[in-house]
Parts: C-alpha cells; sequence; structure tokens
C-alpha cells in the first residue's frame, strides 16, 4: 500500500478501499472519472443507492452522477483532509439525488477550515427532499476554494435550508436555483468563531423560500450580482445580519421582488447598488457606513426604512415609496420621488424624513430633523439657473413658515452658515409682498450684539425696535 501512495500522494487512501473497489482505484488512480452506476448505484427511483455513492465518496476525485433519480436513505459525507479535492458533476437537471432521509444533510462536505485550500466543485445537479425533514440539502464546512454551478436544490417546503456555507472561504455559487426551503442559502460562523469570506453568487434564482432567500450572519465580505429573488408569503430576500471582519459586501443589478423586507441590513459596510426592487422595501436597522445607490423601488410598499445606524450615503435613487430616515450622518442626493414631487436633497446630519408624496394626509412631505452638530445645513440648495440667481419657496393659501426652536423662537437669513445677517451688500435683505406680520403684543425682547429687533410693545402697543447696543426706539405710536 505504501507503494499507491508513494506513486500518487494526491489520490485516494488506498488503505481503505476493498479489493472489490479495485476498478475504482485504478480509475481513480488514472484521472479518470468515476461514474456511479458503474460501481453499484442504479438511480431508478425506487432503489437505495446510498452506500454505492458513499464509497465513491470515501475514495475522491471525479464523480459522476447520470442522469436518474438516486435516492440517498441517510446522508452522504466527503472529507478533503482524507479523501482530498472532490469534483461531483451531473448532467443537468435530469441527474437527482433525491433525499429521503429522516434527519441529517443530504451531502456534507467539510473542509480543512482554512488550513489549505480544499478546492471543491459540485456541479449541474439536482437535489432534492422528499417526505422527511432535512436539515440541510448541501452543507459546505470548513472548506475553502469551491464552485458551486448550475446546480438545482429543491427543499419541497421540507428542507430547513437549500444551502449551508460554514466558514467557508473563497468560492463561487453561479447560475443555482433555490426553491422552496425555509432558507434557501445560509453563511455562518463555524463553532469555533471561524467566519466565512469571500463569496461571489451569481446568476442564481431564489423563489419559494418561505422564511428567507439569502441570508450573510457571520461573513467577512461578499459580493451579490445579477440574481433574481421571488418571495413567498411573509419572507425576506436577503438579509445581512451579523457581519464580521472589515470586509465590503455588495448587492448590485439584483431583481428583488415581493418580499415583506427585500434587503435587510442589521451589520457593516453593505454596498446596495442599482438594483430593481418592486413591491418590497429596504431596511437598515444597524451597521455603518452603508451606500444605498442607484436602485429602482416600484410598486406598493417599495419604501425605504433608515433607523439605528450612521454614515450612510442614499443617492440617486428611484421610488415610488415612502423614505424615512432616524439615522446619523446621512448624506443623500439625487433622490427621486416618482408620481409625486421630485426629491433632490443635499442633506447632512439626521436630515431627511419623507414622510409620503405631495397626496398623503396627514404628514409633511419633507422634515428636517434637527442636526446632530449645530452649525450644519439642515437645506443646502445650491447653484440655482436664471438670472438673477433666484431661489423660490412656494406656499399654497394657508400654508405657514414656522421655525420651532429654542426660546425665543425664531427664524434668521445669513449669507451661509455663520455668516452676515440679512442678505448681502446689495442691501436685497428681506422682501414681503403684502402685508409682513408680527405678534400684536409681546414683552421686549432681549438684546443680541450686532442685531436690530423690531417688535409690538405689549407694554403701550408701540411699534418699537431694540438694538444691539439695548438702545430703544418708537417706530410708530399705538394712537
Amino acid at each position: 500500500m505504501s507503494l499507491f501512495r508513494s506513486a500518487k500522494a494526491d489520490g485516494p487512501d488506498v488503505t481503505r478501499l476493498r479489493p472489490s473497489n479495485w476498478n475504482q482505484l485504478v480509475d481513480s488512480l488514472q484521472g479518470r472519472a468515476l461514474n456511479v452506476q458503474d460501481y453499484g448505484a442504479i438511480g431508478n427511483g425506487v432503489a437505495d443507492d446510498t452506500a454505492a455513492i458513499q464509497v465513491l465518496l470515501n475514495g475522491g476525485g471525479t464523480i459522476v452522477i447520470p442522469k436518474g433519480t438516486f435516492i440517498v436513505s441517510s446522508p452522504l459525507t466527503y472529507v478533503t483532509t482524507t479523501s482530498g479535492p472532490l469534483r461531483l458533476i451531473g448532467a443537468g437537471p435530469g441527474s437527482i439525488l433525491k433525499f429521503t432521509g429522516t434527519s441529517g444533510t443530504l451531502l456534507r462536505v467539510t473542509g480543512s477550515d482554512a488550513a489549505t485550500h480544499d478546492f471543491v466543485y459540485v456541479e449541474n445537479l439536482r437535489l432534492e427532499a422528499a417526505s422527511a425533514t432535512a436539515a440541510a440539502l448541501l452543507h459546505l464546512n470548513g472548506v475553502a476554494a469551491y464552485g458551486l454551478r448550475s446546480l438545482n436544490l429543491d427543499g419541497k417546503n421540507k428542507s430547513s435550508v437549500g444551502l449551508l456555507m460554514t466558514g467557508t472561504q473563497q468560492g463561487e455559487i453561479a447560475d443555482c436555483s433555490f426553491f422552496q426551503c425555509a432558507k434557501g442559502v445560509r453563511f455562518e460562523q463555524t463553532a469555533g468563531g471561524h467566519s466565512s469570506n469571500a463569496a461571489d453568487i451569481h446568476g442564481c434564482t431564489f423563489a419559494g423560500n418561505t422564511t428567507l432567500d439569502l441570508e450573510f450572519d457571520g461573513i467577512d465580505d461578499s459580493t451579490v450580482t445579477a440574481n433574481h429573488f421571488v418571495a413567498s408569503g411573509a419572507s425576506k430576500g436577503i438579509s445581512y445580519t451579523a457581519l464580521s471582519g472589515t470586509g465590503w459586501h455588495v448587492l448590485a443589478f439584483n431583481h428583488i421582488e415581493g418580499h415583506a423586507v427585500g434587503v435587510e441590513i442589521k451589520g457593516q459596510k453593505v454596498h446596495v447598488l442599482h438594483n430593481q426592487l418592486y413591491q418590497t422595501p429596504i431596511t437598515v436597522t444597524g451597521g455603518s457606513y452603508h451606500n444605498i445607490v442607484g436602485n429602482i423601488l416600484t410598486g406598493a410598499g417599495a419604501n425605504v426604512n433608515l433607523s439605528a445606524s450612521d454614515h450612510i450615503v442614499f443617492a440617486n435613487n428611484i421610488t415610488t415609496g415612502v423614505v424615512t430616515n432616524t439615522t446619523t450622518f446621512l448624506t443623500a442626493y439625487g433622490n427621486r420621488s416618482v408620481g409625486g414631487t421630485p426629491l433632490s436633497l443635499d442633506l447632512f446630519q439626521r436630515a431627511l424624513n419623507v414622510v409620503g408624496d405631495a397626496s398623503s394626509s396627514p404628514g409633511p412631505l419633507l422634515t428636517l430633523t434637527a442636526p446632530a452638530v449645530a452649525g450644519h445645513w439642515g437645506m443646502k440648495v445650491v447653484g440655482a439657473g436664471g438670472s438673477p440667481n433666484l431661489v423660490y419657496y412656494q406656499f399654497a393659501s394657508g400654508a405657514v413658515l414656522q421655525a420651532d426652536g429654542g426660546s425665543p423662537d425664531h427664524v434668521e437669513f445669513r449669507d451661509g452658515v455663520g455668516g452676515a445677517l440679512w442678505g448681502r451688500a446689495d442691501n436685497t435683505g428681506l422682501r414681503a409682498v403684502g402685508a409682513l406680520q408680527c405678534s400684536d403684543g409681546m414683552a421686549a425682547p432681549g438684546t443680541t450684539v450686532g442685531v436690530a429687533k423690531i417688535y409690538v410693545d405689549s407694554a403701550d402697543g408701540d411699534l418699537k425696535v431694540v438694538f444691539g447696543d439695548g438702545v430703544v426706539k418708537t417706530i410708530v405710536l399705538d394712537t
């Protein structure tokens, strides 16, 4: 046996092969693909093929699942540290592994837990649950360097998870479909706290999953692009929860439809870029340094809720829904509310709270909450066109411009933040077309250096002005 090991150090562990498996040994040593039907599997949807498939998995190498339905009555396992790299390939959707076991996972692949590259590839197969409940259809645990391509995982509403990824690293999930599971795909940490990282998911379809489609709970960085997520009931689309490490997460160019929550963000550093969301909201309730840019949200319920987070960029999005914000350090610009008044904002520091469109009642169209740090713009209008360079605020009949602040309440007009009061050097100042109104009677206001205050004195009814140095002059007598 030592001769074989010396001649093929990365081949199967021949000490575990019985003489009846001599053909498997020869094929594996010569680099041939091993067809499960050549080694005892039937694939007629009736016979139990578990033992035949497991024997090939024990030897490792390239294993072929041809067209047919192969019954698996107990979990299949593969360990890369003893059997080496794995390539498990089928002939397309007609190659079916059907799990009829009472518990456990249809196929569990255990890797080196980041000690080395494991090289695990599973392609062109359909995995499905039968009458029993499966914990997962496919579970990769501690596997580094993987490729999952053209897989169809159908839980038949009996599987807790379609694809479970525990502490996996540096891999691709491409052109797969995840149907009728509680959770389509879940990424998580190992029991020892080792996070997953570097996951690239693209071209996949998620549909009919009852709890959520894609969950990141303990992962360092990920890229999710060009996928299709379709809701089932009150399910969630993509959920970023306990994100770890310093990596970034990119969710871009996906179609997300009909979920109770389309995108849920609770962890750090998520970029939500150029996605189309139909009748489903984006909810941010944790983490920081998120970018939500260039998305299109349409249909009923296509809302955005930004709360319990900070350092968010919300820019160039189009929505027919409601945008609410209670975060700290928000930068928002170029956003547009379709069907209502266009929304184009350059805001900072808890600035954006859009309650509804122009037709909503009660509630304001735009609420600017007090900045977290004094001295920042609540709302700033930049580069208005025309000559002269005018900006107009229009209020319908009965509307009131009101400032609610400290004592006394007042509205100031300045040349920029911290600039001089009352306009520019051309003395344009404050203009009024029609009556300029003030309270008919008040106690003399306190003095402010550099500021003159006009008021109606409640003591005698006269219109007066008090200057910054405390001097009071009567403008008009109440006679």
